[in-house]
């Protein structure tokens, strides 16, 4: 029985090139649109940098392959950000066609906003562990959690194997959570110092989808569009970050209006949609 071609065929990761390649074969037609999430081949040759493992060097051949198909037999291809087209070009020859940038689902109740209690303010870093993340916690442990009069919260799968090397007397490791939300409405503020990796940062969008403070560096923010002090601070060294987690004029409740307002606006679900509905009338 013979099967009807597609007209279009979405794949959403640069990571399955080979399925790009064997559609485009059977259907010569069909116009592949690729949604890359990142440049693959850059995380993973970061990887294999700081690890050093023969697995990660496997690793790295697979998504280098994967995606050099997806750049090659790809109609379409959407990226993040211009830093990440502007990689793309460097690397492939091939810049994205359009930008779609990170977005994250409306989780917010209002209803579960918190009020401030207590003097010293609290700051979570949300994420799991893998190398960036847990190389950017270590260096915040040691370099900048000393000096700031805050509670820090270290809250992320994972995590909870590194508890004795990272707790101290304003650190603590909660590590794997069912809930990570119930963390978000206590905290003032949230921490990213993140220093490698491509793409878009999502725990970024989902630290302004709670309307929190955020203090990051400019990889934590790279491809947002934003007011830095407005919505926390850029902080790149261990005395900026000090000097604006100390300085920070916190409010009385635990909500930035300005990162909501900038969610609302740029990474949400509802701004993602309609960005896609724009591109699949163009294509």
């Amino acid at each position: 029985m013979a099967r009807e071609a597609p007209d279009y065929v979405f794949i959403n990761s640069s990571n399955y090139g080979l399925l790009a390649k064997a559609i485009k074969k059977r259907y010569p037609g069909c116009k592949i649109v690729t949604f890359f999430h990142n440049v693959e081949i850059k995380y993973s040759y970061d990887v294999v940098r700081r690890l050093k493992k023969i697995g990660n060097v496997l690793s790295f051949f697979a998504f280098a392959y994967n995606e050099w198909m997806a750049i090659r037999y790809s109609d379409t291809i959407i990226a993040l950000s211009e830093r990440d087209s502007a990689l793309l070009h460097k690397i492939y020859k091939r810049s994205a066609d359009f930008l779609v940038p990170v977005t994250f689902d409306d989780k917010l109740d209002y209803n579960k906003l918190t009020e401030r209690r207590d003097q010293k303010p609290r700051g979570i870093f949300a994420g799991s562990l893998f190398f960036p993340n847990e190389y950017g916690v270590r260096w915040f442990v040691q370099h900048v959690a000393p000096h700031v009069n805050a509670e820090i919260l270290i809250i992320g799968k994972g995590f909870e194997t590194l508890k004795n090397d990272l707790e101290c007397d304003n650190v603590k490791v909660i590590g794997t959570v069912e809930d990570v939300s119930e963390y978000f409405y206590r905290a003032d503020f949230v921490i990213a110092p993140i220093f490698e990796g491509s793409g878009m940062k999502l725990k970024t969008a989902e630290a302004l989808m709670y309307g929190k403070t955020i203090f990051g560096t400019t990889e934590a923010f790279s491809g947002y569009a934003l007011d830095f002090d407005r919505v926390g601070g850029l902080c790149n060294t261990a005395r900026e970050f000090i000097d604006k987690i100390n300085g920070y004029p916190y409010p009385q409740r635990r909500f930035n209006e300005e990162s909501r307002k900038i969610y609302e606006q740029n990474y949400s679900m509802e701004h993602s949609r309609h960005l896609f509905r724009m591109i699949f009338e163009k294509i």
